[in-house]
């Protein structure tokens, strides 16, 4: 983030902030991008819908991907975490597993539930670049009935402890290295290497029910605060993804769902209220149950 020296240059920024979400920087950006408008005024405007009748493909996502935006207060839901003797990922990735539970025909209960979650490898390896340098872990329980929320968090945070363990990640990444030093794969063209390392990412994504994103909390500069009222996250997913972070004491969890149905996050937000905590909600139209 830019530090600002003078009153001018902070005002100066939050000008240039304020024309980046203009309605007509934010059309120019959906339309030349293909990422989805930031803003319904966007995507209810002449300009977006004359794009969308162009190419009805691009709207596709609009279309489909659910988003959903959940506000509770950080400090509870760290004090509920710490009682359990938890971090905050696992207590609330182990609501996620059980509200999925919840969901599941009594037939299809003896597989395993897997939560995915990314990791920044820049805690493990000297890095000085700015591109997505990260791997990820993936955390899988098989039901017995017997669950509870404080039990499955437990398991989980054992085992994502586990997981996340310096010599743990490295040798997962080794593994991957010494693909490249095999004799019989050095001399494979390229494109090949990217369809098989693509069908073999095809078929991990195909064992995670759900992906659970941390980034924490978000440091703002005290001069920059009165021009903010808060943060959310979202990442597009084929499945269920929820993005996590804060600002002050506002948790915010946000989740984009490519289901028409919501009943794993009606069962999820219904756990974390019954452990005492508020919950608001925010969400775009959806099909309930």
């Amino acid at each position: 983030m830019k530090t600002f020296n003078t009153e001018e240059q902070l005002n100066a920024g939050w000008e240039f902030i304020k024309f980046l979400f203009t309605d007509e920087m934010v059309a120019y950006n959906a339309i030349n991008s293909g990422y989805l408008p930031t803003t319904k005024s966007v995507a209810d405007s002449e300009a977006m819908k004359a794009f969308w009748a162009e190419n009805p493909n691009w709207k596709l996502p609009y279309d489909q991907v659910q988003f959903f935006e959940g506000h509770l207060s950080a400090a509870q839901v760290l004090a509920k975490a710490r009682g359990m003797g938890v971090t905050l990922t696992s207590f609330l990735a182990a609501a996620q597993m059980l509200a999925v539970y919840r969901e599941m025909p009594a037939l299809e209960r003896s597989r395993a539930v897997s939560v995915s979650l990314p990791v920044n490898l820049r805690n493990y390896y000297d890095s000085g670049t700015a591109r997505n340098f990260f791997n990820s872990v993936r955390v899988s329980w098989v039901f017995t009935g017997d669950e509870t929320l404080e039990s499955l968090a437990q398991t989980f945070d054992f085992k994502l402890r586990r997981a996340l363990r310096q010599e743990n990640v490295m040798a997962r990444m080794n593994g991957y290295e010494k693909l490249e030093h095999i004799p019989a794969v050095k001399p494979v063209p390229l494109f090949i290497k990217n369809a098989v390392v693509n069908s073999f990412n095809r078929m991990e994504a195909s064992k995670v029910t759900v992906t659970l994103s941390n980034m924490g909390r978000i440091p703002v500069q005290q001069e920059l605060r009165p021009y903010i009222k808060g943060f959310c996250a979202f990442c597009s997913s084929a499945s269920l993804f929820t993005t996590v972070c804060s600002y002050g004491d506002d948790l915010v969890l946000g989740t984009t769902s490519a289901y028409r149905g919501t009943a794993v996050l009606k069962n999820f937000y219904r756990i974390l209220a019954d452990e005492g905590l508020r919950v608001t909600l925010e969400a775009t139209e959806v099909q309930l149950g």
